[in-house]
């Protein structure tokens, strides 16, 4: 079962990799020596739309992890308790607390 699950994930990875690399190939005339070969042109790490469209899905994914942490994370509790500390907001229109400390 982890076999079949690693190449699964191997073939995820050769699947991405076609949209993320640009390769370039020909077929070469033929003749008993090349007849109907393929030869290789040109390789560019560039992404094509796909690709940059499968990009911009990770780095929005992560950045909304990164801010659902950074939201979570205030849940936390102060770990310094030895000071009185005062929560405000300056924004117009809040009704809290507005003291500075």
């Amino acid at each position: 079962m982890i076999m079949l699950l690693i190449l699964k994930g191997l073939g995820l990875v050769e699947y991405f990799l076609d949209y993320l690399v640009i390769a370039n190939m020909t077929v070469l005339p033929g003749s008993a020596a090349t007849g109907g070969q393929w030869q290789l042109q040109s390789v560019w790490v560039n992404p094509t739309v796909k690709g940059w469209a499968i990009l911009d899905d990770v780095w929005t994914l992560l950045h909304n992890v990164m801010d659902m942490l950074a939201q979570f994370s205030t849940l936390f509790p102060l770990n310094d308790l030895s000071g009185s500390y005062t929560v405000g907001n300056n924004v117009v229109g809040f009704t809290g607390n507005l003291a500075h400390p």
